[in-house]
Order: structure tokens, then C-alpha cells, then sequence
């Protein structure tokens, strides 16, 4: 009897030695799993010598440990923002590709600003800039606000018109092309400025717009060319009747679509 239950111990003993060893062993698995991840950055595919412009059939995906991964190496995800500059040094195949590498040249900005033109920011938030939907390349259209006394005491009147139409945004912060879609960095929506490009005379009109009142913003189709003439100036006292117009426009524009 006393032998049979030192067996059934020594066998309780050993089953749980046994899963407290597969525990242990699973812990030490999962720790090392997850220090040794593997992340993919990108690398030369073959020899890329000074001023090689970059092309997708240069470069390769290459997993290495996440902890090995650097500020200045470039993802697969980003690596569309670098397709046709010039790289800044040689490197060897199977070599790291770094941002550095296409540090720029000191070239004003002013140098791509067509002839004519003038380049200006404006402060946006969340409501004024669209949500974060407004990227470079965009057309917007520029309406004014501004609230003035009212010959009533105690109120104010307060004006909305189209300042500007089918204006070109060149930057959005300091942004100057779109991400690609598949770059984390696409999902950071939010921007404090947007930079347009205008005549001087509109550069003026916005400096003392911002200055009088208040700008928001209105994204446009892409293949929409024509430029929208003021509609005059919406207030207290027409918001009726404008809105009227603007329903009747938009039942004949549904319309014109259904017919299509």
C-alpha cells in the first residue's frame, strides 16, 4: 500500500515538473519570439553608385530584427518616396538604403514656384481644412467670413462669400507630394497649414481676409477646371432666398445626372 501511493506521488510530482518545464519553456519561446521579430527594410539589389536614380527594380525587400532597425532605414511602405532621386552615395548590393542617403541639395523652394505666382499658407483646423482630405496637388476653393455689428444693438451681422476658386494647394504642413497609400504615415490625418499658390494680388486678398475674418476651406474635384464665379455674399438677411437658389441648382443638377 505504501508503496503504491509513493508511486502515485512520485507520479503527480512528475507531471506537474512536467508542466511546469512546459510553461517555463513556453514563456522563454514567446520572450524570444517577440525580441527577435522580424522587420522588412529595404536594400540594394545591386551596385548603386553616387547619383543612381532610384528605380522599384534597384531595391529588395530584407527582414532583419526589429530591434537592428534604424530611424534612417527606409520600409517598403515609404520607399515610394524616394523613386527617381538621386542617391547620395555608393552602395553595394544587399547594402542599406537610408533616408540620409537622398539628403537634399540646398535648393531654394522658390525655384519650382511658377512665374507669376506666389506661394502662402494659411493656419487650418479639423472643420477649415476638410477633415485632413485636402493633399498637395489639390484644388480647393477659399471662403470668407467675417462678422460685423449690426444696426441692431446687441447683434452682429455676419457675411460668408467666395473669395477664390479652383486654387492649387502646393504643401500641406511641409508636405509637398502625397504618401502612398501604403504608408503608415498616410493614416495622420491632421495638418495645421495648407500652402497655396496664388497671383500677388490674391496673396493680398487672403493676408487681409485672415486678418478681417475667418478662411475655410473646400475641396474641389480633380478633373473640375472651370472657375466659379461669386455668387455674392451670404448673410442674415438673403440666407433664405439663397438657399432657394442653391436647391434649385442642385434639383436641376440631379436631374442633368439622372438623364446620364
Amino acid at each position: 500500500m505504501r508503496q503504491t501511493l509513493a508511486l502515485v506521488v512520485s507520479v503527480v510530482l512528475g507531471a506537474i515538473a512536467v508542466i511546469a518545464m512546459k510553461s517555463y519553456i513556453d514563456r522563454e519561446k514567446s520572450s524570444t519570439t517577440a525580441k527577435w521579430e522580424l522587420v522588412q527594410v529595404v536594400v540594394a539589389k545591386r551596385q548603386l553608385r553616387v547619383g543612381t536614380k532610384i528605380a522599384h527594380e534597384d531595391v529588395a525587400a530584407h527582414e532583419i530584427p526589429a530591434q537592428s532597425v534604424t530611424p534612417d532605414m527606409i520600409t517598403p511602405g515609404k520607399v515610394g518616396l524616394f523613386m527617381g532621386r538621386e542617391i547620395g552615395r555608393t552602395v553595394d548590393r544587399g547594402g542599406f538604403i537610408m533616408e540620409s542617403d537622398f539628403a537634399r541639395p540646398s535648393v531654394s523652394v522658390s525655384a519650382g514656384i511658377p512665374a507669376g505666382k506666389r506661394l502662402l499658407s494659411i493656419p487650418v483646423d479639423q472643420v477649415s481644412g476638410v477633415s485632413g482630405l485636402i493633399k498637395p496637388s489639390s484644388r480647393v476653393e477659399v471662403y470668407f467670413t467675417v462678422s460685423k455689428n449690426s444696426s441692431h444693438p446687441g447683434e452682429r451681422d455676419v457675411h460668408t462669400v467666395l473669395l477664390l476658386s479652383s486654387v492649387a494647394v502646393h504643401a500641406v504642413d511641409e508636405r509637398t507630394m502625397e504618401v502612398p497609400a501604403n504608408d503608415p504615415a498616410r493614416r495622420a490625418k491632421s495638418y495645421t497649414t495648407v500652402t497655396l499658390v496664388v497671383t500677388p494680388q490674391e496673396a493680398a486678398l487672403l493676408t487681409a481676409a485672415q486678418n478681417i475674418g475667418h478662411l475655410t476651406l473646400a475641396l474641389r474635384p480633380p478633373d473640375e477646371g472651370e472657375v466659379i464665379q461669386s455668387f455674392g455674399a451670404v448673410a442674415a438677411e438673403n440666407i433664405e432666398t439663397m438657399a432657394r437658389e442653391a436647391n434649385q441648382i442642385r434639383r436641376r443638377m440631379q436631374e442633368l445626372e439622372s438623364k446620364k
